[in-house]
């Protein structure tokens, strides 16, 4: 896939300028994680979403399609002694998770390079316990200095109405000029 994120510039998913672009301060209480849930990050690259949740949450299952990535996340889990964190070599398509497992899940900045919604909609929906939530965070469709290319971005507003066509409810939070969150619960 040409659009997929570069895993040689994995340093900047742990910037300076993604902490104030993202701050965990602002994106965890949206997300309202319990101690109790179980949650699937989607696309973990090195841990951004990951070690934070793994704080909060009972069990976080990371999930990427690259090594490089999730052999970061566990140095950076070690350093935060981070133990309650699975690691996944997986792509969307398949991922190694039981029906109904998880109570939330974490999508950040995957659905753009996705092929397939209705194949990736239907894993999520496999994996995720009835009544659960998605948290879908992309980059709005509009120029920004830094991001994937403008063409195959997703409109918050359009990929909100996709969510809904595959059976959740949602609501966009906007986190900033360039990115947002859609938070889809099943219906």
């Amino acid at each position: 896939m040409s659009h997929r994120f570069d895993p040689a510039k994995s340093q900047k998913l742990r910037s300076d300028e993604r902490q104030q672009a993202l701050p965990m301060t602002k994106l965890l209480p949206l997300m309202n994680i319990q101690e109790t849930d179980l949650i699937a990050d989607i696309g973990a690259g090195n841990g951004y979403f990951t070690i934070p949740m793994a704080e909060r949450a009972r069990h976080v299952y990371a999930v990427d399609i690259e090594d490089r990535m999730l052999t970061e996340l566990k140095a950076y889990a070690e350093q935060a002694r981070a133990s309650n964190i699975t690691l996944i070599l997986s792509g969307l398509e398949k991922i190694a998770l039981t029906e109904h497992q998880v109570d939330k899940i974490v999508v950040a900045f995957v659905m753009h390079e996705i092929d397939d919604f209705d194949q990736g909609f239907a894993e999520l929906r496999r994996i995720l316990k009835p009544g659960g939530t998605i948290f879908f965070y992309e980059w709005e469709a509009t120029e920004t200095a830094s991001g994937p290319p403008l063409e195959i971005r997703l409109s918050s507003e359009g990929f909100a109405r996709t969510i809904e066509s595959y059976g959740f409810t949602t609501t966009i939070h906007v986190l900033n000029d360039g990115q947002y969150m859609v938070e889809a619960e099943q219906t």
